[in-house]
């Protein structure tokens, strides 16, 4: 029993340099990750309706519904589009549906639309989505919505 303590103590002396050197060479490589800069994406995008695969930078308009195109934001004018937001001037566009949707007369209101947030785009490397549609209405807006009001984007 005598030998345990002196054979641990020599184990110990042995372990704790190899110990030390693996912990070195994880802290270097965690160093070296750290250091190196993040890819930044190389192009934000758009996604129009849902269903629709490709993406678009500074569209001219946005439908928001495929079906039937009821609801869709044209004359877009961009005045930034970045990585952290997209601003524009539009006017959107919104079918009546009176008497019905497909006899229905288009309506007209002006809109400032504010693009935010993303997500990486599955499959397509070096490209992030826009994740958020806030609109604001300076004057007149469509029966039924909000001033002002953020719905998430369709990304595939």
């Amino acid at each position: 029993m005598s030998r345990l303590p002196a054979l641990i103590r020599r184990s110990a002396l042995f372990v704790v340099p190899v110990l030390g050197a693996g912990l070195s060479g994880t802290a270097y490589a965690a160093a070296a990750h750290q250091a190196a800069p993040a890819a930044k994406p190389e192009k934000v995008v758009l996604f129009d309706c849902p269903g629709n695969p490709v993406p678009e930078v500074r569209p001219s308009s946005y439908t928001v519904f495929c079906g039937d195109g009821g609801v869709t934001y044209v004359k877009m004018h961009w005045s930034s589009w970045t990585l952290k937001a997209a601003h524009a001037t539009s006017v959107l566009t919104v079918n009546t549906c009176t008497p019905d949707c497909v006899a229905g007369h288009y309506k007209d209101y002006n809109a400032l639309v504010t693009l935010s947030g993303n997500v990486a785009v599955k499959r397509r490397p070096g490209e992030v989505a826009y994740k958020y549609l806030t609109v604001t209405f300076p004057g007149q807006r469509p029966a039924g919505m909000a001033k002002t009001s953020t719905s998430k984007l369709y990304v595939p």
